[in-house]
Order: C-alpha cells, then structure tokens, then sequence
C-alpha cells in the first residue's frame, strides 16, 4: 500500500516536472530568438599539408578565418576588422596583417518555426615563411576579430496615470514587479528589468545590461581603426537608447544626463541602470507598453591556431 502511495507521489511530481519545463521561453513572447552569440569563426591554414607549412620562402599560403554570422543583428560591409596577432609580419610576409569584410552578412531569422542561419564569409590573408629555420618551428598565431553590432531587447512594462494608486483586481499587469526582459542573439545583452512606482505620476525601472561573451565590448567607433588591436580609451564602451513609440510616456535616465540616449561603461562586465517615466498624461486604467531598448558596440574577439613551420632542408 506504501508503496503504491509512494508511486502515485512520484508520478504526480514528475507530471508537475514536466509542465513547468515546458514552459515557452520568455524570449518567444518578445519576438526575438535570443542567444548569445554574434559572429563565431574558427582558422584553417590553406597549405600542402594540414597546419604545416615550410619555411625559406618554399611555399605561398593562405591563413583563413572562417565567419558566420549567429546573432540577430545583419552586419554591413567593412564592419569586420581582423588583424593577426602573435607572429612576426616580416617572417610571415605578411603585407597586410588586417582585412576588412567585402561583403555583408545576413542575421540569423525565424520563417515558420525554423531558425535560418546567418551569413558567412571568408577572411583570406596570403602568406608565405620567409626565414630559413635551422629547426622545425611552431607558433601560436591568433587573429583578433572586432565587428560592429546592436542588441535589441524589450518587456512588457505595466502604465498608468496615477502610479501609486492601488490597482484593480481586473489589471493584467503590475506596476511593482520584475518583468520579463527579452533581448536579441548578441554578446551584449539586457539581463534584467524591474519597474517601481516612484510619485504619482512617474514610474522609474532599473535595468542591467551585461557582457555575456568571452571577448570585450567598444564603442561602436571602434571598427573604424586600421586594426583591431586594445584601445583602452574604447573599451568597455557602448551607446544605449530607450524609448517607447512615439515617445510616449517620455523616459529620463540620470546616468545619461537627463536624456534617454548616451553612452555607459560596463564594470567588471555589467552595469545598472534607472531611468524614470512621466506618466501624468496617460490613461487612469492599467495597460501595457514595450519599450524598445538598443545597444550599439563593437565586440572584439580572438580566435587562433597553432602552426608549424617544417625546416625544408
């Protein structure tokens, strides 16, 4: 008998279990396919022989980097900057360690419930090993990638004229309440966004934004340089915009000087945020509203590849 009640109780939790996992994602509800990933490339080298090549100036190669797009942002002509780092430009006869894209890349996109992948490229730069080594020679040669991007978030926000005032037992959404935040596949993403009565007629909500990547955010300038190399007074930098449509209610964020557009520097990869609304001039009834939050940057990477030069003598 113990043992039926037992059964019954597990089978009970694993129905419950499998309800609540399979939730939708709050991501759907927003629009976006969301992730964390904006271009992905890995390197080949194009030589007789898999990542061996031979020195004495014996063999012409090509160093590859492979990109693909994953995030949800199209990229542009020229706003992919490599540079190869980590070897000797002379001893690689490399006349031109940084290349830009020629060609843009797609988003990826959602068509009938199949996700589509994003555009991809080819950085190819010509080499050839100059030096006559006395040895076989191995080298950690690394391509730093820096390519302009934008996040797009948003979240169902809770309004109305008189935020302090108790709401009704009808209302489908609450003014003091942690929202549900969708953002875009990129690396810089809105993690957080909370909203909290503040007067009568003003709702203020807080908002993180973080560095969910393994490389490092720059302004969006950034990509104009002729490498991609650290530029401290760069980094860590990126522009924010938040609005609703037509500006309406209007929004203001101390950290942007009153405005709601500006740019923020990430802290130890993330930063908070609060921005209040004026909300005297909407409607006595509770509603809601989605905001469209964007952030523009440049995120740079890196990605390498050991490479062995073979002493041909």
């Amino acid at each position: 008998m113990h043992k039926y009640i037992l059964c019954s109780i597990f089978l009970l939790l694993l129905a419950f279990a499998s309800c609540t996992t399979g939730k939708k994602n709050d991501q759907t509800k927003t629009g976006f396919i969301g992730g964390q990933n904006g271009i992905t490339t890995t390197l080949d080298i194009a030589s007789g022989k898999l990542n061996e090549v031979l020195d004495n100036d014996l063999e012409d190669f090509q160093i590859n980097l492979n990109v693909e797009n994953k995030g949800e942002y199209p990229i542009k002509e020229n706003d992919i900057l490599a540079t190869i780092t980590g070897v000797d430009y002379r001893s690689f006869s490399l006349t031109n360690p940084s290349l830009k894209n020629v060609e843009a890349l797609d988003k990826i996109r959602q068509e009938q419930g199949k996700i589509l992948p994003g555009g991809q490229t080819v950085l190819s730069f010509p080499a050839n090993f100059a030096d006559d080594l006395p040895v076989d020679q191995s080298y950690d040669l690394g391509v730093n990638v820096c390519y302009k991007y934008q996040t797009g978030a948003t979240a169902n926000m809770c309004l109305r004229k008189e935020a302090t005032k108790r709401g009704e037992a009808t209302d489908k959404c609450k003014i003091d309440e942690t929202k549900a935040v969708g953002s875009s596949a990129a690396p810089l993403q809105v993690t957080s966004l909370s909203q909290r009565p503040t007067g009568k007629n003003e709702i203020s909500f807080t908002l993180t934004i973080e560095n969910v990547g393994k490389g490092d955010v720059y302004l969006p300038t950034f990509v104009q340089n002729t490498q991609c190399l650290e530029k401290q007074d760069m980094k860590n930098k990126f522009d924010v915009a938040v609005s609703f449509p037509s500006n309406r209610p209007a929004i203001t964020c101390s950290a942007l000087k009153g405005l709601n557009h500006g740019t923020l520097q990430l802290i130890q990869g993330k930063i908070t945020m609060t921005c209040k609304m004026d909300t005297s001039q909407e409607q006595e009834t509770t509603f809601t509203r989605s905001p469209s939050i964007q952030l523009d940057y440049t995120y740079k990477d890196i990605v390498s590849k050991k490479i062995t030069v073979k002493n041909a003598a």
